[in-house]
């Protein structure tokens, strides 16, 4: 199945199509990608592909174990360590590491590829 009715769940109206062409440039993902078979999307377009899935309904939570594709996707991000909730801070937190206020938090940041993994 193409990527188009993937991300629509098969509906064709045009209020879904113009939905998930919106949802899919929010990831930088173009209207030819609707047209595309998932072994024909490179791994970073396969991951956006499947945040625009997660999001086309608008939903209230989406867990991710991403950080990266949660930062994109997300107004906020609860980080959660051992089963608890550690720091809860607005996504843009996770861009600089300011307003991260757990170590575990900020551990994670540093962890990321654009910290060098620190």
């Amino acid at each position: 199945m193409k990527v188009g009715p993937q991300v629509r769940r098969g509906e064709n109206s045009p209020a879904a199509r113009a939905r998930c062409r919106q949802v899919l440039e929010r990831y930088g993902l173009g209207p030819e990608t609707e047209e595309l078979y998932p072994f024909q999307l490179s791994g970073g377009m396969a991951r956006r592909v499947l945040i625009a899935c997660a999001v086309m309904e608008s939903p209230r939570l989406v867990i991710a174990d991403d950080l990266g594709l949660a930062r994109a996707a997300a107004h906020k991000i609860v980080v959660l360590r051992e089963g608890r909730t550690v720091d809860e801070v607005p996504a843009r937190c996770f861009q600089t590491g300011e307003g991260l206020t757990h170590p575990y938090s900020l551990a994670l940041w540093r962890a990321m590829p654009e910290n060098e993994f620190l």
